[in-house]
């Protein structure tokens, strides 16, 4: 009965609220020694199964102990683009775009996992439809994870709505505040420190926050049960007035340094409301002193950050009309949450830190004070057209360690198969670390699976608005 109870409370919390979440349970705090009842949503998220009519299947596998970052699936136990009857999800009735599936007997071996050192963390999922043409995602294309609990005894406490961390919003509106705890206790409510709502023996809120008041707010749900309490928080802002001023003179789009503590970036978004920016100089906070002013014409967003460390990398974002979040597209190196922990560190070693937990997609890079490359072969002879033996390569291939150092070190090799040029294949940052590199993200960035990090990191300053290292001459 009481597991009924839950189910039913779920499936009421989440037809009334209009941020869902993209997945649930029930329980809502499974352990490894349970079954587990996954609840999707595809109406949220990515959207991309939303009404489509069809059959829909899940992709899943677990993060753990073992797996090396966020993006390492273990145990996977589905094949793509397989309409396997055993990975048929099941439509829930009078709630259109839900769907449910029964992970049993136990979490643990449902997925097969025999070592008991192996500790589960997380549950992985992607959804699609039997041939895999469609997708069901998080926001921004990514992996949906729920979080597997080492002990019912433990104290926790999930919020379920908002799922932003970060809400634009306007006088007069509301946000739906759901929350659950594993064990009865006391909640309270937080609006920059004043409290609005105290429930008192409770496992779970349902609070609507009315917005009555501009500028950037901090909510805290507070969860106790006497000896332990978990916070959880998101931020909701009102926009203030956007700035109308022309481009500085000599400003291009893209990173523009200023000097070897400052830059000025500008965006190109045409008809768009408002624009921030986000990044590791202000810990990927909203604020007004980062909100980017518009030039006449409506096109074009800037601002100048001021106060950087000379040869730190910074990543960055914009974040347009509060739900785009994007990095520069003239960035010539960028972090990317999904691959770059596949990236051999003998190819590109030390790679910047993905600011995970704080923002979601790629990001792009900045530094200034950037050490200018020393250009040592400038004065070659191009051959004549009618004389050019021409040899493509695929970096991928050509070589075992598939970097560009690896690739001058044979340049003996094509003269002495009489080759005088070296035509590359796109080496611009492209989806995933394998391609043939035709379906490019980032057309200025080097991706950074070939580069070394001379290659990659000189590059990423330099203003020429294409790549340096796209061809090489013997």
């Amino acid at each position: 009965m009481s597991r009924f109870i839950t189910h039913l409370f779920l499936l009421l919390c989440f037809a009334k609220t209009a941020q869902a979440q993209v997945i649930w349970a029930d329980p809502v705090f499974p352990t490894d020694n349970q079954a587990v009842t996954i609840y999707f949503d595809a109406t949220q998220g990515s959207g991309g199964l939303a009404n489509c009519n069809c059959d829909v299947y899940l992709h899943t596998g677990v993060i753990t102990s073992l797996s090396t970052g966020p993006s390492d699936w273990m145990h996977v136990v589905t094949s793509w683009g397989q309409p396997n009857v055993n990975w048929k999800m099941t439509p829930v009735g009078g709630q259109p775009n839900v769907y449910s599936y029964d992970i049993t007997p136990t979490i643990r071996s449902y997925y097969n996992l025999t070592n008991p050192n192996e500790v589960i963390e997380q549950m992985a999922f992607v959804f699609r439809n039997g041939d895999g043409s469609l997708e069901g995602k998080n926001v921004g294309g990514a992996d949906i994870y729920y979080d597997v609990y080492p002990d019912n005894s433990v104290f926790n406490m999930t919020l379920f709505a908002p799922t932003q961390q970060a809400i634009f919003t306007s006088i007069g509106a509301f946000i739906n505040i759901q929350a659950t705890s594993s064990q009865q206790g006391n909640f309270l409510v937080r609006d920059n420190g004043n409290i609005l709502l105290t429930n008192i023996g409770t496992t779970s809120i349902n609070y609507n926050l009315n917005v009555n008041s501009g500028g950037i707010h901090l909510v805290e749900i507070e969860a106790t049960n006497g000896t332990e309490t978990i916070v959880r928080s998101f931020t909701y802002l009102i926009p203030g007035p956007t700035v109308v001023e022309a481009l500085p003179a000599g400003t291009e789009l893209g990173i523009n340094y200023l000097s070897n503590t400052g830059v000025r970036l500008a965006f190109y978004a045409p008809n768009k409301t408002f624009a921030y920016l986000l990044g590791d100089f202000n810990d990927w906070q909203f604020s007004d002193d980062y909100q980017m002013k518009r030039t006449p014409d409506g096109t074009t967003w800037w601002i100048d950050v001021s106060g950087l460390t000379p040869g730190q990398y910074y990543a960055f974002q914009y974040v347009v009309n509060g739900d785009i979040r994007i990095g520069d597209p003239y960035s010539n190196l960028v972090l990317d949450p999904s691959n770059d922990q596949y990236i051999p560190s003998e190819t590109f070693p030390n790679i910047p830190p993905y600011p995970a937990g704080k923002t979601t997609g790629i990001a792009s890079l900045l530094r200034t004070a950037e050490p200018t490359f020393d250009w040592q072969h400038d004065d070659y002879d191009r051959p004549a057209e009618d004389k050019l033996i021409i040899y493509e390569i695929l970096m991928r291939d050509f070589t075992q360690k598939q970097n560009f150092e690896t690739l001058t070190d044979t340049l003996d090799y094509f003269q002495r198969l009489g080759v005088n040029a070296i035509e590359l294949m796109p080496v611009n940052e492209f989806d995933g670390n394998l391609s043939w590199g035709y379906n490019p993200t980032y057309h200025y960035a080097l991706d950074k699976y070939y580069c070394t990090i001379t290659v990659c990191s000189t590059t990423s300053t330099t203003r020429a608005r294409r790549p340096r290292f796209t061809s090489a001459r013997c």
